[in-house]
């Protein structure tokens, strides 16, 4: 069998990498989506591709990044100066997500909603992040989010959106994984321990600060709190 119809599906691949789709796209989908353009541009259907790459890349941008809640009209003047202590509201930050995207805390005012400050180096949060699906399963439930925020790289910089990335793939992270570029809200929340906690009610309302390694049983009690 000819190879001649690899080109195309190569230069979609090299395509999609340097517009940036390839990252925004979940690996699995993108190989079933590399697959089936082989398999196409085989079958002398090349003429269908730049439509089928638009539809499947859309469709996977929409799943992943447009998943969060819209900003409610109600907590656009929502402000806060505090340095994440209990009774204090939680700060209104915005950072880059693991596809990229800018998320805005005030998108998840309304209910409950868990914040763990981590570093990738970190043992501790790395068992928080392999329990956190059933966590965040639960919270879902009551509406309610969860959202990690990572404070440091393996070196104890600055983390990237690509180890914001790396962190949800490898343990299946369907939430937002955020990367704290500047370490400019870890500063301010005043963060001395590995994981950190922040359980806030639906009015931004911290209830909860909670330092280092938790069991699910206290975080569920928490949050019982929040609600």
């Amino acid at each position: 069998m000819s190879d001649a119809g690899t080109g195309p599906a190569l230069g979609v691949k090299t395509a999609l990498i340097e517009a940036g789709v390839a990252s925004a796209v979940p690996g699995d989908d993108l190989a079933a989506l590399l697959i089936l353009l082989l398999v196409v541009s085989r079958c002398g259907l090349s003429r269908y591709l730049g439509v089928m790459i638009w539809l499947w890349a859309m469709a996977c941008v929409i799943e992943d990044g447009g998943a969060y809640p819209a900003l409610d009209a109600r907590y656009e003047d929502y402000a806060s100066d505090g340095t994440g202590q209990v009774g204090e509201r939680m700060n209104p930050f915005v950072l880059p997500d693991q596809h990229g995207d800018l998320v805005d805390f005030r998108q998840f005012l309304g209910a409950p909603v868990v914040i763990d400050v981590g570093a990738l180096w970190c043992e501790p949060c790395k068992e928080a992040a392999q329990t956190s699906p059933s966590l965040f399963a639960d919270l879902q439930a009551q509406d309610g989010w969860l959202i990690t925020v990572l404070a440091q790289n393996v070196g104890g910089g600055v983390p990237s959106v690509g180890d914001c990335a790396d962190w949800a793939d490898t343990y299946g992270l369907d939430y937002p994984v955020l990367a704290d570029e500047i370490q400019e809200w870890t500063d301010r929340w005043k963060i001395r321990a590995w994981p950190t906690w922040f359980v806030v009610a639906a009015d931004g309302e911290i209830v909860e600060r909670l330092e280092g390694p938790q069991d699910e049983a206290t975080l569920r009690r928490a949050i019982d709190g929040a609600r």
